[in-house]
């Protein structure tokens, strides 16, 4: 095989440039820490279609354990599963009306759970570094990121050319990057 073809399906990622020339990574923002965060971070994605029913209900449960309290937050936390999609709906604006919630914006909640999955992988043993990147990309979708996450939905992809053999990395060296990568991301940022 000629040396300019080999050179050409040879791929480096951005990300193995040297580290000197890279900024440091800014960490995803944390959910404040109320009884209510999961719940106004699940109804600003379902408000703009990025989250099901199923997801305000597991928030209502989430917020009604944590302390919050309220007649329409009750009755949300008990709709069943099954339901959801119709019974669910009705019940935001009364549960944010009596809560006096504020949704949270859609690209902060995103990073929220990206966040949130980020760490329960790392907690999980029995996750793999190429099962939690193709997680965050399941999550994230189409959306458009830019930066450090960017990079580790690149590491998918990455994950790709290696099965191929077109990557010039092991895959110890690309779980390491991923498993740094996702460890900096999660790190609470310093005071």
């Amino acid at each position: 095989m000629p040396t300019w073809w080999r050179r050409r399906r040879t791929r480096t990622s951005p990300a193995h440039q040297p580290a000197a020339d890279q900024p440091p990574i800014a960490p995803l923002a944390r959910r404040p820490a109320r009884p209510t965060a999961e719940l106004e971070d699940a109804i600003g994605l379902w408000q703009v279609g990025k989250a099901v029913s199923e997801e305000i209900v597991d928030g209502a449960v989430t917020a009604l354990v944590a302390g919050g309290d309220s007649p329409a937050l009750r009755e949300l936390a008990g709709v069943q599963a099954r339901f959801a999609a119709m019974d669910a709906p009705p019940l935001v604006p009364a549960v944010v009306r009596e809560l006096d919630l504020h949704p949270t914006d859609p690209e902060l909640a995103l990073e929220h759970r990206t966040r949130d999955l980020l760490e329960h992988c790392a907690a999980d043993p029995t996750v793999t570094p190429r099962e939690m990147v193709r997680r965050v990309d399941a999550l994230l979708e189409r959306e458009l990121w830019s930066g450090d996450v960017a990079s580790l939905r690149y590491a998918n992809e990455e994950y790709g050319l290696l099965d191929e053999g077109i990557l010039q990395l092991t895959e110890i060296e690309l779980d390491a990057k991923v498993r740094t990568l996702a460890a900096a991301l999660t790190a609470d940022p310093a005071i």
